[in-house]
């Protein structure tokens, strides 16, 4: 009989107990349940590749002011100057540095002047150095597409964050790489490493040659075209005061790397400065602070942005916001993973809570009025049968 009895608390302490349970499991689980996040990231860093997504063009440099801008790997550099002028480098530098102005001569040309490397693997190059306007750089690039599926690479060499360099290459997308277009408030220098200048008959025989030019009203840009694969453009005198803008308009990227290859081979992190991922889907949770030594790997990205690139004295200043199926950090050989648990989607979801709150309350009532009914039956002897 006392046997009998044993099981039947047994029993009716694991159906007590079974909501308990039952909660708890479901507890652990979504605590361990990682889920694809949505996240902004405000980093500054001397390196960043990103990969172009989406399914149209987008615009990915407008009305960026530079002083000096080198171009390389480029196929053609068209013009069409109002007037040009030309000095032999070699012979016309004076002791201190300066040049006569009765040293330039005017050349008569043919437009368009057209800028061409004279072979590829002589890594030919291209650059115009604008006149000062007031305060401002005499320099604009006007405007630069891309594709998706382009690789872009922005990066700020040593301690100039002022001197960022683009380089695109075409990776994955189906389409060739569009023109750059370059405008000069007033004078412009033009040199040119193992390329030639057609559309100029009587230009100077010398190996180093300088041109000064200044283009008209008619024709105010220089169209750059890239070779089929790639183009690089290294800029000097962009303002970098934090709030010049060299990247607008949301970006949609596919893939997005903060890191440099180190001394010795290795990934290192290209921070330059304390950054933070932040949760919007979670706003009572803290921001996640890096440090600049932390890796951050992301992968698996959708609807992911890159909404603006700011030089700043300490860097480039970037903010992104997106979806993430991977947000992985390491420091010291520690590696963290900061996606959001379903555990959070409920918790700090106030809706997804009251739900979640009913329907414990609802099972845990269901199963003690279930109890009662039967002990009230128990008490009763049980259903009555007929006769």
């Amino acid at each position: 009989m006392s046997s009998t009895r044993s099981r039947a608390i047994l029993k009716h302490s694991l159906v007590l107990a079974l909501p308990t349970v039952v909660i708890v499991a479901a507890a652990v689980v979504t605590m361990l349940w990682r889920v694809p996040t949505r996240v902004t990231l405000d980093l500054t860093a001397n390196r960043a590749v990103f990969t172009v997504g989406g399914a149209e063009r987008v615009l990915l440099l407008s009305d960026v002011q530079f002083s000096t801008i080198t171009l390389e790997k480029f196929a053609r550099i068209s013009l069409r100057p109002e007037r040009l002028q030309s000095v032999d480098l070699a012979t016309s530098i004076r002791p201190d540095g300066r040049i006569a102005e009765s040293d330039w001569r005017t050349l008569n040309i043919i437009p368009p002047v057209v800028l061409q490397g004279l072979r590829k693997d002589l890594s030919p190059s291209v650059t115009f150095e604008a006149a000062a306007v007031g305060t401002a750089p005499g320099g604009k690039l006007t405007q630069l597409w891309i594709h998706p599926g382009t690789r872009v690479t922005l990066e700020v060499r040593g301690l100039r964050p002022d001197h960022p360099t683009v380089e695109l290459d075409r990776n994955t997308s189906r389409d060739k790489l569009s023109p750059v277009e370059l405008s000069f408030t007033g004078l412009f220098h033009l040199t040119m490493h193992q390329a030639r200048a057609t559309g100029i008959p009587d230009a100077l025989g010398s190996r180093s040659p300088m041109y000064r030019g200044e283009l008209g009203g008619a024709s105010p840009l220089v169209e750059v075209e890239s070779e089929n694969d790639a183009l690089l453009l290294s800029l000097a005198g962009v303002p970098a005061t934090g709030t010049e803008t060299l990247v607008r308009g949301g970006i949609p990227v596919d893939a997005l790397c903060f890191e440099r290859q180190g001394p010795t081979g290795a990934p290192e992190s290209s921070f330059t400065g304390v950054g933070a991922i932040g949760y919007p889907d979670f706003p009572a949770l803290p921001r996640i602070v890096l440090g600049a030594s932390d890796l951050l790997r992301l992968d698996g990205l959708s609807r992911f942005r890159i909404e603006n690139v700011a030089a700043a004295a300490d860097g480039l200043r970037f903010r992104a916001t997106g979806m993430a199926r991977r947000i992985m950090t390491s420091s010291g050989g520690f590696a963290v993973d900061h996606r959001r648990t379903s555990f959070d989607a409920v918790w700090q979801n106030p809706r997804l809570a009251v739900l979640f709150g009913v329907s414990v309350w609802a099972l845990t009532s269901t199963i003690a009025g279930y109890r009662l009914f039967r002990k009230v039956v128990g008490r009763n002897g049980g259903p009555r049968r007929r006769r």
